[in-house]
Formats: C-alpha cells, sequence, structure tokens
C-alpha cells in the first residue's frame, strides 16, 4: 500500500514564468481511514492532479494554463461526483496600460475542456471584449465601461442538451471613487487618514441560460471585493442578470514616517433595482 506525493516549482524567463506541478496518488480508497491522523486527512475525497503554469509580461498579457484531474478516493458516491477533468484549460487577459481621457480596450479570453465518467462533457469558449473611457485623477477614478460576453460551448453525452450551445451577454458599468485624506496625530504618531467613497453601477440584462450545463460555476462568498464584480457566478457557464448600485466607502490610516497601513475599515451594500432570475 502506497501514498505517492510529487511537487515542483520552477521560474523561467528571468521571472516572467512560473511552472507548478502537484501529482498525488493512494494505492486504496481505504489508506486515508487506515492511515491518517486528524479528520481533515480522513475525510478527503480527492487528490489533485495538475500542472499548471503563468506567464507574465507586464503592460501586455497575462497568460494562464493548466492540466488537471482528481484521484476519487472515496468513490461510494459514483463517478459523477468527482470535479471535471480540465484537459487544459487556457486563460488570457491583455494587460494595456490605462490613461486618463483615452479608450482602454481589453480582451479576456478563456477555453476549456472538460471531461467526467458519466456527465456531459466538451469545450467551453469564453470571449469577453471591452471598451472603457477612464478618467484618473489624485482625487478621482471614474470608469465607464461596455463589455459584451460571448461563449460558445462543443459538447458531447449530452443527454437533455444540445451538442453546440452559444451565449452573448452585454455588460454596462460605471465605476465611481473619490479620494479626501487628513493628517492627524493618534496614539502619538503623526498618521494620514483617507476618506475613499465608491459607487458601482452595473446592468446586464437577462439572458436565459437553462440549456447550458454547469461545469465549474458557483456562487461567490461574501466578501467586500466581491461588491463590485461584473458576474455574481464564479466560471462561466452562468452570467447573473443585474440592475443594482454598490454604495461603498474605505477609511485608511497611514503611518507618515514609514508609510505602512496602521488600520483600515470598508463598508458597503449593494441596491437591487430588479430582481435577480438567473440561478445555478
Amino acid at each position: 500500500r502506497s501514498l505517492i506525493s510529487f511537487r515542483h516549482r520552477s521560474t523561467f524567463d528571468r521571472g516572467r514564468g512560473f511552472l507548478n506541478a502537484n501529482i498525488e496518488n493512494v494505492s486504496d480508497a481505504q489508506y486515508f481511514e487506515d492511515f491518517g491522523r486528524s479528520l481533515s486527512v480522513t475525510s478527503q475525497r480527492f487528490l489533485d492532479r495538475s500542472i499548471d503554469f503563468t506567464y507574465l509580461r507586464n503592460g501586455q498579457f497575462y497568460l494562464y494554463g493548466i492540466a488537471q484531474s482528481n484521484q476519487q478516493v472515496d468513490d461510494s458516491a459514483g463517478p459523477t461526483a468527482a470535479p471535471y477533468r480540465r484537459l487544459p484549460q487556457l486563460y488570457f487577459i491583455s494587460l494595456l496600460p490605462r490613461h486618463h481621457l483615452k479608450i482602454f480596450p481589453q480582451l479576456i479570453a478563456q477555453t476549456t475542456y472538460y471531461d467526467r465518467t458519466g456527465s456531459v462533457s466538451g469545450g467551453r469558449v469564453d470571449l469577453t471584449p471591452s471598451l472603457a473611457y477612464p478618467f484618473i485623477k489624485p482625487y478621482a477614478h471614474i470608469t465607464p465601461k461596455l463589455a459584451l460576453r460571448h461563449t460558445e460551448y462543443f459538447l458531447k453525452n449530452t443527454g437533455v442538451f444540445n451538442t453546440r450551445e452559444s451565449r452573448s451577454v452585454p455588460v454596462a458599468s460605471l465605476d465611481t471613487e473619490l479620494f479626501f485624506e487628513r493628517r492627524l496625530n493618534l496614539f502619538g504618531s503623526s498618521m494620514l487618514q483617507t476618506f475613499e467613497p465608491r459607487a458601482f453601477y452595473l446592468y446586464v440584462p437577462k439572458d436565459g441560460q437553462d440549456d447550458i450545463p454547469i461545469f465549474d460555476t458557483g456562487l461567490f462568498n461574501q466578501s467586500f471585493h466581491n461588491l463590485f464584480r461584473e458576474n455574481r457566478f464564479t466560471g462561466g457557464d452562468r452570467i447573473g442578470d443585474a440592475n443594482q448600485l454598490t454604495l461603498a466607502a474605505t477609511t485608511r490610516f497611514l503611518r507618515l514616517d514609514s508609510g505602512r497601513e496602521f488600520f483600515r475599515a470598508s463598508f458597503g451594500q449593494i441596491y437591487y433595482f430588479e430582481n435577480r432570475e438567473v440561478t445555478v
């Protein structure tokens, strides 16, 4: 009986690229039950087997790729309980510099082949071109943005789904941030306090998506950062309809002698003007 674990990490092209490998295997389904020393170990259901790379060119693009599968340790739930294999997934995002009152184009592209025994499988191509027109000043950032989310599916073992599906949804947003600051003494130290109110409006029309399978999609956890997302769903199989306004603010206390952040507080709330109807 055996447990094999292999991990590797390396860099290339003068630190612009990273390569990671994580491969694990156990000889039988009862291995962790017999030899595990904690509940977190004995309750493992899947072991990761993945190789991924990241490549970043500042001011140009970001590229990520992964090939991933899992060994199903607990097979009592059947093969359809296992995560989908990604064979592979490629993700690209352009990183052109933003300039004041100049059109800012961007492209986010992703292609993935999902495979799982006994389930609908196939490829997904997801393209999101966008145009923004940022207003950038030390006291304010205002960014109107228009995007188009287009997705194509090429499916097999479809069951109730068609072998070809597609979806195109426009996305409009307006993001406004203001910056105020003052100096003060606190706990015997000279500090700079900031006040940063933010308003984020998002509009996405409803698009029926029940004819599209779920490969990697769920809801994000609640967090301050997620108040400003253009899609409330992870993955690419659902695009949430939205007619909403986020109002938020952040205050920071920075030490003037070192510039280090001493304290930060953020709060925000989303106001929905229409009921959200797209779900998983």
